[in-house]
């Protein structure tokens, strides 16, 4: 019997201990005096320890035993503070961006508009192939058309032919250019004032105005240039144009001399670029343009500072009129020696209004190159875009070495 009864009370307590959550403090508290009255085992003694440690150690920290403590809850965090809407100012009406553009381009049309009316080059060029007409009488081949590879460029307002050139070519017309530079001169903040063509139109300029500055006893106007070819040769290249004015004593103009630099040595931009490329590389050539003019006014004012020698003298007169201005009036014909003089006569002039100095002598080779001027020819087209040109750069050319080994 003792041993029954043994039995039942360790199964008693083995049930309580597990349903932990549902079991009142009574029946527990009553368990553990039956207990007493009966011997308890290893196992029960240490589970009763334990119990009893953690009820002291629950009561010590003021929190409930684990019988009483509910599932945690992940704590909740504080409400977030409330943001108050942002609320955008009154804005006026915004134009369409495409009405904006429009407009923008009408006004680009216009002034380009205005611009080719202004410098006469409102017209355009076209390109025809070119064919032969045969002048071979055997096989009845006279008159017959032949084909050529080459095409010919002509204007469309009077059908002059401007060059011949590959079928290849693609043409740059007047209102590209003018579009082109009219937009690029945004960059450098200068402004197309005047323009014009050379030789019936096969070549075609711009220029942009810079302030005139002195040099010497002279006053020069100057500008950047941008030219343009119909003649075939395809490319769109930038200098700068001098009108050098020569001033009197009493303040009188007496002379002008012009002189157009083109700067070769530069980036060009070909016809068959398009037009974004066109505009990023004439902002490029404008910039460069404007410090390589800087650089040309330079050296004319150290001319100013440098005596003329004889030597050279001699030597660009023959280099860029091929006359020797050592020959002895004895040895040479009359035509040559009149040549001579003339040019001996500019020479000295030149050279003495600037106090003897290398731009005196550059500015009598500008002089002589305008009196030279062939007779079917216009002066500006010959000292800008012809052979006047080449002879001037030269003279230039030949005068900045000899400064630079002074």
């Amino acid at each position: 019997m003792q041993k029954t009864a043994k039995k039942q009370i360790v199964k008693k307590v083995s049930v309580k201990a597990k349903n932990t959550k549902t079991a009142p403090a009574k029946p527990e508290a009553k368990a553990s005096v039956k207990k007493e009255k009966s011997e308890p085992t290893n196992a029960e003694r240490k589970e009763a320890i334990a119990t009893l440690k953690a009820k002291a150690k629950a009561k010590a920290k003021g929190k409930p035993t684990a019988k009483a403590v509910e599932p945690t809850k992940p704590p909740t965090k504080a409400p977030a503070k409330a943001v108050e809407p942002v609320v955008a100012e009154p804005v006026d009406p915004i134009t369409p961006v495409t009405a904006n553009m429009n407009e923008f381009a009408e006004d680009n049309r216009k002034a380009i508009k205005s611009i080719l009316e202004e410098t006469k080059l409102d017209w355009d060029v076209r390109k025809e192939d070119l064919i032969a007409i045969s002048s071979f009488e055997p096989n009845n081949t006279l008159g017959v058309h032949l084909p050529t590879p080459n095409s010919g460029i002509y204007r469309n307002d009077n059908n002059v032919h401007l060059g011949t050139t590959s079928k290849a070519y693609t043409i740059y017309q007047n209102a590209d250019l003018v579009e082109c530079i009219y937009e690029a001169s945004k960059a450098v903040n200068l402004k197309i004032t005047g323009g014009g063509e050379c030789y019936d139109g096969s070549r075609v300029f711009l220029d942009l105005q810079l302030e005139d500055v002195y040099v010497g006893n002279a006053k020069i106007k100057r500008s950047i240039t941008c030219l343009n070819a119909h003649n075939g040769r395809g490319s769109v290249q930038f200098g700068a144009t001098y009108t050098i004015c020569q001033i009197a004593k009493g303040g009188n103009v007496v002379k002008m001399n012009k002189f157009t630099k083109i700067f070769g040595d530069m980036e060009k931009f070909y016809h068959y670029t398009n037009v974004s490329t066109r505009v990023k590389k004439a902002i490029s050539g404008l910039f460069e343009s404007l410090s390589k003019e800087e650089k040309t006014i330079e050296t004319m004012k150290q001319m100013t500072k440098v005596k003329v020698n004889e030597k050279l003298l001699h030597e660009i007169v023959l280099k860029c009129f091929r006359v020797d201005l050592n020959q002895q009036s004895g040895n040479v014909a009359t035509r040559t020696l009149n040549n001579i003089t003339a040019v001996s006569n500019v020479m000295n002039t030149q050279i003495k209004n600037e106090d003897g100095t290398l731009w005196g002598l550059f500015n009598g080779i500008l002089a002589t190159t305008a009196e030279r001027t062939p007779k079917n020819q216009d002066t500006d087209e010959y000292v800008k875009a012809g052979r006047g040109n080449l002879v001037n750069m030269k003279a230039f050319d030949i005068i900045q070495k000899y400064l630079a080994n002074a």
